[in-house]
């Protein structure tokens, strides 16, 4: 899905002088992010797949329960930790990556990833904590 922003010339500019700051200023370890981001990915997924796994090998209710609960929050942990992030094509070059990643892992959580997409780019991204035009603000005016 493209990207459906205003771009405004001089909001542009200040955006590219708001990123060489960041990227003059912010210092940090890209092989410790690059370690620490695939080590949760791997976590997470495996601790997905396990508690999907475990439904059909339990026979006891309760462990079904409690593997039901694990699951959905294993899964919630893995879409908000990667989902987000491969939705706004940040993790690999190739953006087409971002995307089937992101799409994966919507699937997982037994959600349509590109109708989140849409509805969030027109919920928020749009004109995000604008008065009156972002839902997911806390500054809405009366």
């Amino acid at each position: 899905m493209k990207a459906k922003h205003i771009h405004i010339p001089e909001d542009s500019e200040l955006l590219k002088f708001i990123y060489q700051q960041v990227d003059d200023n912010l210092v940090y370890n890209k092989l410790k992010f690059r370690i620490v981001f695939w080590s949760k990915l791997v976590l997470y997924l495996s601790l997905t797949i396990a508690f999907y796994s475990a439904f059909f090998n339990v026979e006891n209710s309760l462990l079904f329960i409690l593997c039901y609960i694990l699951f959905g929050f294993s899964s919630i942990l893995f879409g908000f930790n990667f989902a987000h992030d491969f939705a706004h094509g940040t993790i690999f070059r190739n953006s087409k990556l971002d995307n089937l990643a992101f799409i994966i892992i919507y699937a997982i959580n037994g959600a349509h990833g590109e109708a989140w997409k849409e509805n969030h780019i027109k919920s928020h991204h749009f004109a995000p904590n604008v008065a009156k035009h972002d839902t997911a603000s806390k500054f809405q005016a009366s």
